[in-house]
């Protein structure tokens, strides 16, 4: 009887399955016959052509639960026509929804390049840099024209994302060096900033040949300092010094004059103004960096004079407050400073500020200045910044307990900027956990770029020296910790320090 039971019971539910799969096969049928005539009407159809209840039966299809049976090339068409929609409607989470399904089927590289594109550009609204460089992979990739102006800065804080990555970092950075450029800057990213990255991999794996020809181009301070200052790259050394490649002021000379014609060709283009400003500055021509700094503060009152005005006027205004400070004109630095951070980015200058004010031993402005900073606003290195510097100021107050709380941020999340990590222990004179720190990031390969940079510095100009012995505790700290014995001796296996012949401030 038991055994009749059980075979009643399987028969049941052989049946049930049996239903089930004529209904979803019905299901099915009925979904595909819904889908033909929209797949017919899409034949040859431009993309965003929604004309009628298009949108509303693509949703409909693509929305269907057995969308998923219906064939690869046929799920492509009909999402890449609901994404088309979408973009002419402007339904920003849709597209972003529509695009993530769209790359898991799509074969064709144009619809594969479209979906990431607007995958990148979502990313960089929720300022999610690795999802960024994902996709922007895709593209360059793909279709890399459609990239082929951007400017490097936005693939640099796609780089940083990855910094974790090791993998997908150098697979990103030889896409970039590999991709069809056709700006200037790109370029210059492709020979020096990229370069020094892909380098790097390079050396890692043995391969200085590799990495000697990745680096043959690069002629930028930056890359070159960071080369003679990581042992990853000691094999490099003599024939790049014997060469004049560690030739700081040179360089620098050489680049100014090619900053020069640049602004001739391209007059409307704050950014090179910024960047001959610094150039001025760190050959010690301060008197010029200031008169090229307060012509265009001029020139800037005129609101149609520059393409890249609302992007860099608070940049012309840092780097001619820099100039300023050099020649100990405090006050009117401060004043560019704040002119600065009357404007969209409500980060860069108020933090700016308020480190011109710790260092001249003002907390309360300082604290004044970072306070204007909205809370949570920035990026995770950004935030980071604030904390470090509300910490010093409050800690300076002797509003200890307040500075304290800071700390916890500051500690849990070093990794994302150990240098303002640094500060805050070293306000709060933790000296032993400071060094602990620095010897952490000198160690770390995917982070020792920056801890290299804390041992090079550059000569300070008069004024600088005139202020050196009211210089706040905290910094005195900071100099010190560079000197202690366990941290000279994890510089030692990895790196050298740098001392430069130029002005400007080339640490971290």
């Amino acid at each position: 009887m038991k055994r009749v039971l059980i075979r009643a019971a399987m028969l049941a539910a052989g049946l049930a399955t049996s239903l089930a799969a004529s209904t979803a096969r019905a299901d099915e049928a009925a979904l595909r016959a819904r889908s033909q005539p929209l797949l017919a009407a899409l034949d040859g159809a431009r993309l965003g052509a929604c004309d009628g209840d298009l949108a509303a039966n693509l949703a409909s299809v693509t929305g269907d639960p057995d969308f998923d049976r219906l064939a690869a090339d046929q799920r492509e068409t009909l999402l890449f026509a609901q994404f088309g929609c979408l973009q002419r409607a402007d339904d920003r989470p849709a597209i972003a929804a529509t695009a993530r399904r769209l790359l898991g089927v799509a074969t064709r590289p144009e619809v594969r390049s479209q979906a990431a594109l607007a995958l990148m550009i979502d990313a960089s609204r929720r300022n999610a840099p690795a999802d960024m460089a994902a996709n922007a992979q895709i593209v360059l990739e793909t279709t890399p024209e459609r990239l082929a102006q951007a400017p490097p800065k936005l693939f640099d804080w796609g780089l940083s994302g990855l910094t974790a990555d090791r993998a997908a970092s150098a697979a990103f950075v030889s896409v970039l060096r590999r991709a069809p450029w056709t700006t200037e800057d790109a370029h210059q990213a492709v020979d020096n900033g990229w370069a020094l990255q892909e380098a790097t991999f390079a050396a890692e794996a043995g391969d200085m040949t590799r990495a000697a020809a990745v680096l043959s181009r690069a002629t930028q301070l930056p890359t070159l300092m960071a080369v003679y200052q990581d042992r990853r790259f000691e094999p490099l050394w003599p024939e790049m010094a014997a060469a004049g490649r560690f030739d700081w002021r040179a360089l620098e000379t050489t680049r100014l004059a090619g900053i020069d014609e640049r602004i001739r060709r391209e007059p409307r283009r704050l950014e090179l103004v910024v960047e001959r400003i610094k150039a001025l500055n760190n050959l010690q021509r301060y008197d010029e960096a200031r008169a090229v700094g307060a012509d265009y503060v001029a020139r800037m009152k005129r609101k149609d004079a520059f393409d890249d005005l609302e992007d860099q006027k608070a940049w012309v205004l840092y780097a001619y407050a820099n100039v300023l400070s050099a020649l100990g004109e405090t006050a009117p630095a401060d004043g560019a400073l704040a002119a600065g951070a009357d404007g969209q980015d409500k980060i860069s200058q108020n933090v700016n500020r308020a480190a011109l004010q710790l260092t001249l031993g003002h907390p309360a402005q300082a604290l004044e200045a970072i306070e204007k900073v909205p809370p949570g606003y920035g990026t995770a290195y950004g935030r980071m910044v604030v904390a470090s510097s509300k910490l010093c100021a409050l800690a300076q107050l002797d509003r200890r307990p307040e500075a304290e709380a800071e700390l916890a941020g500051l500690r849990s999340n070093w990794r994302d900027n150990p240098s303002a990590a640094l500060q805050g222990l070293a306000c709060l004179e933790q000296d032993d956990e400071a060094a602990a720190v620095l010897v952490r990031w000198l160690q770390d390969p995917t982070l020792r770029g920056g801890a290299l940079a804390w041992f090079r510095h550059g000569a300070p100009s008069p004024a600088a020296k005139a202020a050196e012995a009211m210089r706040p505790a905290f910094l005195r700290r900071q100099s010190a910790l560079k000197t202690r014995p366990e941290v000279q001796a994890a510089l030692a296996k990895v790196g050298r320090s740098l001392a430069v012949d130029l002005g400007g401030d080339y640490g971290a």
